[in-house]
């Protein structure tokens, strides 16, 4: 997402930073989701945040929203030590510190204690990202799940999705994140679903119209044979 956006890659590690890739982060200043996002900026940057759903728990998406929010910090600062620091105080914040302290010098820069912080661990972040072992840290494996969009036509209970495909609710629940309710309404046009989801959802629609055929064909059997019957005793009489 970062590449699309022209931006460097080293980026993404500001999100372990916010929230340590917690998607359920929620801090007191109620920012949410792996960017800790507040509600205004999400908004902002296209995230949807809502009684339904709030996608700044949507990784995809705050991801992306990020992206944008992060370059244009950038060309605001034309430095990207700045755009950092305001991605954590807010750009008014280092704007106005810029031009009362007359430097835009970050290192100079009398900021917030929290920002001070906030950019060297970013850099030890990024340091430590590209060669954990060399420093101790064994980086935990990372598990890929497939995943598919499953159309949705009318109001649903993820409940109900994951009884007709035989999964946990909670595995729904992790892949869709940004649901804030089990009872998804006229929520979302789709939500997220493993392969194998799809696949047995597939499956139990065949049998269901497998079964469904099966029934028509006996009730067309029982038809031609009350109307073989009623022309043989038509013919008799």
């Amino acid at each position: 997402i970062f590449q699309e956006h022209g931006l460097p890659r080293d980026l993404v590690n500001l999100a372990y930073i916010e929230s340590a890739f917690k998607v359920q982060a929620y801090s007191r200043a109620r920012a949410a989701g792996i960017w800790q996002f507040i509600a205004g900026t999400g908004r902002k940057y296209g995230l949807r945040i809502d009684w339904w759903l709030d996608e700044r728990r949507d990784p995809e998406k705050a991801t992306r929203a990020a992206a944008e929010y992060l370059r244009d910090l950038h060309g605001i600062f034309g430095s990207w030590t700045l755009a950092i620091a305001a991605y954590n105080a807010g750009e008014g914040k280092v704007a106005g510190t810029i031009r009362r302290q007359k430097t835009a010098d970050f290192w100079r820069l009398r900021l917030p204690r929290e920002t001070k912080l906030y950019v060297p661990a970013f850099m030890a972040m990024t340091i430590l990202a590209k060669d954990p072992a060399r420093y101790g840290f064994v980086p935990p494996a990372e598990e890929v799940v497939p995943t598919e969009p499953l159309p949705l036509s009318e109001p649903l209970d993820l409940r109900i999705v994951a009884q007709a495909a035989g999964i946990p609710l909670e595995e729904l629940q992790a892949l869709n994140p940004e649901l804030n309710h089990l009872a998804l309404g006229l929520a979302r046009e789709a939500i997220r679903c493993s392969a194998n989801t799809i696949r047995a959802l597939h499956r139990q629609e065949f049998a269901e119209a497998a079964a469904l055929l099966g029934k028509a064909r006996a009730a067309l059997d029982e038809l031609e044979s009350a109307l073989a019957q009623h022309q043989d005793l038509a013919h008799g009489g």
